[in-house]
């Protein structure tokens, strides 16, 4: 009797994955998805339904691959992840991973990284190298107060007694590297792009070292109370395709300088 109730448990459970499997896309005609409004260059407008972005184009390619229909909003980041958490939307576009929400939500492979690069002004004479951020002391160091800047730098700084000069807008230590009141300036890559290519007077005067100083991913992450999570392997499948095809480094070059 023992044998035969596990034999029926493990035919319920084969079912049950064919079932899953064959309705993955068949049942699935729209996806809700949620998105941090007034996010440059991932999300521009405050709210509603985006028009522009690098969240919408990567959307639009993964999902018009799968033929499903986007029902794509920008709220606050707060009020997604409460949607998330209760399963009213279906998932976020780009959310990186830490161990609090993988409690309530399941993970794309990754689709962008985020880093943060050291700049520095093209009219230095060599380009600024480092191995280790110990190689930054000496130097004076530009950053933004409130800004993460990760645990590394944090140690480091007190560690090796960095020269760091405060401000309160990205727009700031730009305009004070390119005068040479600073040294160097640590910036995430993507608001320093936005910020560069609202001021091309700076796409010459500036330069980032090839190394960041911090880096993580950006994938999509499904709510565990979402149907639509069966959609993961396809799309998974697919963030290979578009790497291998050349087109999500193309997609991502677009926005990120």
């Amino acid at each position: 009797m023992q044998q035969l109730k596990k034999w029926f448990s493990s035919l319920l459970v084969f079912i049950v994955v064919l079932v899953l499997v064959g309705n993955t896309k068949a049942d699935i005609k729209k996806i809700l998805l949620s998105e941090e409004a007034e996010w440059p260059p991932y999300t521009y407008e405050k709210s509603g339904t985006p028009s522009k972005g690098l969240s919408l184009a990567l959307m639009t390619e993964i999902f018009s691959r799968l033929k499903i229909d986007m029902d794509f909003k920008l709220f606050p980041q707060n009020r997604c992840i409460e949607q998330m958490r209760e399963g009213t939307r279906d998932a976020m576009t780009l959310i990186s991973k830490n161990k609090e929400r993988e409690k309530f939500l399941e993970f794309s492979e990754p689709l962008v990284e985020s880093r943060g690069l050291i700049y520095y002004s093209s009219t230095r004479k060599t380009p600024f190298i480092w191995d280790s951020l110990s190689d930054l002391k000496g130097h004076r160091i530009g950053i933004v107060l409130g800004y993460n800047y990760g645990d590394d730098f944090i140690k480091s700084r007190e560690k090796y007694a960095l020269k760091v000069s405060e401000v309160t807008t990205l727009e700031q230590n730009f305009e004070k590297l390119i005068v040479g009141r600073i040294d160097i300036m640590l910036a995430n890559q993507a608001e320093a792009s936005e910020f560069i290519r609202r001021n091309l007077e700076y796409h010459e005067k500036l330069k980032a070292a090839d190394k960041p100083y911090l880096s993580y991913f950006y994938h999509i992450g499904f709510s565990k109370k979402s149907s639509a999570r069966v959609l993961l392997p396809k799309i998974n499948e697919i963030i290979q395709q578009m790497k291998a095809e050349g087109i999500l480094d193309k997609i991502i070059a677009e926005y990120l300088l």
